[in-house]
């Protein structure tokens, strides 16, 4: 009985050495992130007094540099599966992107090794509410899947549509028609992927909202490494373009020729 005693007394105490150093390792990890989240806030305020930013500015770096740790907890993605087999990574990113890839239809011809090459591009970001993720006439080159939150998608009203830059105009606000509501899954900006033009709206954040994004740059890659792939995704992205054409026709809006390079 004494010799059991001692035994189980044994066992416990290395249960409880193993939980304890446990949750001193996640303590002192959590202790890490958080050091490394007041180094940006501080490296942000030495930042704004070098440069004598506005107030409102810094106020704004600082909101972005808590939002984006609050969303990662400072962990980045990157480092955490550099030194992972690819297949791994991949089997990681997939786990990750894939439901949101399924909902792409630029996507829907692709081949399994094209769509496992494409989310290892796939990059999160964040953007607060009341701010433009881009603005009507800037060079699209990105496409963008909503992940938490609501993006709205403006168009410039008529009388202001031609004085958003390089005006007296520019310094104000200016007028917008609210065309639609964007939430979780939807995806916007994939023509951009295909065509280098200007944003036919502008995108403004209704609330908090954190998205995927995929770059042209790295898309172009992607289709230097299958080319074979490249045929199926423009004709996908050219019907795409068609069917939004004839529904905003539909709705009653008229749409001049220049109107006709369309989705953002």
């Amino acid at each position: 009985e004494r010799a059991f005693a001692i035994v189980t007394t044994l066992i416990s105490g290395i249960v409880y050495a193993f939980i304890f150093g446990e949750v001193a390792l996640l303590i002192q990890n959590q202790g890490a992130e958080w050091q490394g989240y007041r180094q940006k806030l501080d490296s942000i305020n030495r930042f704004a007094r070098l440069y004598e930013l506005p107030t409102e500015l810094k106020a704004k770096m600082q909101a972005y540099t808590m939002a984006a740790w609050q969303l990662d907890r400072g962990m980045d993605k990157v480092v955490v599966l550099q030194d992972l087999p690819e297949a791994v990574r991949v089997q990681v990113m997939l786990h990750l992107h894939e439901g949101l890839i399924n909902q792409v239809h630029l996507f829907k011809k692709a081949s399994a090794a094209f769509l496992r090459a494409l989310v290892l591009r796939f990059e999160l970001g964040i953007i607060l509410e009341g701010d433009f993720l881009f603005q009507q006439g800037d060079i699209g080159e990105t496409m963008y899947v909503i992940r938490h939150g609501l993006l709205e998608v403006l168009v410039a009203a008529p009388t202001t549509g031609e004085a958003l830059v390089g005006t007296a105009a520019f310094d104000a606000p200016p007028k917008y028609d609210r065309v639609r509501v964007m939430g979780p899954g939807a995806f916007f900006g994939e023509i951009s992927l295909i065509l280098r033009q200007q944003r036919t709206a502008s995108i403004r954040a209704k609330s908090r909202c954190d998205f995927y994004r995929l770059k042209k740059a790295d898309f172009d890659e992607l289709l230097e490494l299958f080319p074979e792939q490249r045929e199926g995704i423009t004709d996908t992205a050219g019907n795409r373009l068609v069917q939004d054409v004839k529904r905003a026709k539909s709705s009653g809006r008229l749409l001049g020729a220049d109107e006709l390079r369309l989705l953002l």
